[in-house]
């Protein structure tokens, strides 16, 4: 057996669960693979962080009502049905997405869920960090701000860093807007256009 180097980064317990779907983002934060690649995800060919089916199904769910917002709210059977998600385990991520502030509901019969800002208000970044939480790739470099007692005389401080710095620049280069496929429509009437 071959032996490999395990870097321990922000996330060692989701690369430990088995079975669970993840996708990998690789240090080029725009080169993105899926879990069929995971028994590589520590291999010396490269380091990898990986983004939760959680923060995936995120990303789908809040594409899904950008694109069907309207004067009536996108209900939560009808983004299942689109998306191929469970509704309870939905519900779970459209839960953290409201107290986050990227959806707002409305009860009733005919309830569901608005954006609650402009797609083009909202940007990757918010929506991973809502459901992943920090992104930083070692604990030196998170938003907690965990200061290492080796961060002066420490090599790889600077390159975590830079990891870091190019993780938050693409997620929140990019909004809903940029997720619509081009060529569909999007309803204004509730949140505006991505103009």
């Amino acid at each position: 057996m071959e032996s490999m180097m395990m870097m321990d980064l922000a996330f060692p317990r989701k690369l430990s669960s088995p079975g669970r779907r993840t996708l990998i983002l690789d240090w080029n934060p725009l080169a993105f693979a899926t879990n069929s690649e995971a028994g590589r995800a520590w291999s010396p060919e490269g380091l990898r962080m990986m983004i939760s089916t959680k923060g995936r199904c995120a990303l789908r769910i809040m594409a899904d009502v950008a694109q069907h917002d309207g004067e009536m709210p996108v209900s939560v059977r009808e983004i299942a049905q689109r998306q191929d998600i469970s509704g309870k385990y939905m519900e779970q991520i459209i839960s953290v997405l409201t107290r986050s502030g990227l959806l707002r509901s409305v009860r009733g019969a005919q309830g569901g869920y608005h954006l609650a800002k402009r797609p083009a208000d909202i940007t990757v970044g918010m929506i991973l960090r809502a459901t992943e939480g920090d992104l930083a790739p070692a604990e030196c470099v998170s938003m907690d701000g965990h200061a290492c007692t080796r961060s002066g005389v420490c090599p790889s401080h600077a390159v975590f860093a830079k990891v870091y710095s190019a993780i938050n620049n693409v997620i929140d280069g990019v909004t809903l807007c940029d997720l619509i496929p081009e060529g569909e429509n999007m309803p204004t009437a509730h949140t505006g256009t991505c103009m």
